[in-house]
């Protein structure tokens, strides 16, 4: 529980930072690559720092929220927040922000997806114990 309100406060926070770092004190060059990083940060905060820094189980019960829900939600809420801060452009808008939401999506399961892969090779590579023979 307190993995889940950690987290619920940490990425807004990084997202915010990322972001006002990308719009005001980055290179030109660097921009678009900051740019990148920020759409998928979300995911990428929730699902490395849960399963693979802390190494939690993909099967306990706060994965679904801090792998799935949490970086849909962030990115949800700062699509609802960017409407507001840069104007609204139309379909271009409504697109983008399906695009981002889509992008998220991908990461958030291709990551689940490869540390659940990795986690069997490796339990495979094991050796196993051979005294009952």
């Amino acid at each position: 529980m307190k993995s889940c309100i950690f987290y619920t406060l940490l990425t807004p926070l990084l997202y915010t930072l990322l972001w006002y770092q990308g719009e005001y004190f980055m290179p030109v060059f660097m921009a678009p690559a900051v740019h990148l990083l920020d759409m998928l940060l979300p995911s990428l905060v929730c699902n490395i720092g849960w399963l693979w820094i802390q190494r939690r189980p993909i099967r306990s019960t706060e994965t679904p929220y801090i792998c799935f829900i949490l970086p849909l939600l962030i990115t949800l809420i700062a699509n609802y927040c960017s409407v507001y801060s840069l104007g609204y452009d139309g379909i271009n808008t409504i697109f983008g922000h399906v695009i981002i939401l889509a992008a998220n999506v991908a990461c958030c399961a291709g990551l689940v997806g490869l540390t659940w892969i990795l986690r069997m090779l490796w339990l495979a590579s094991q050796p196993r114990n051979n005294s009952e023979i």
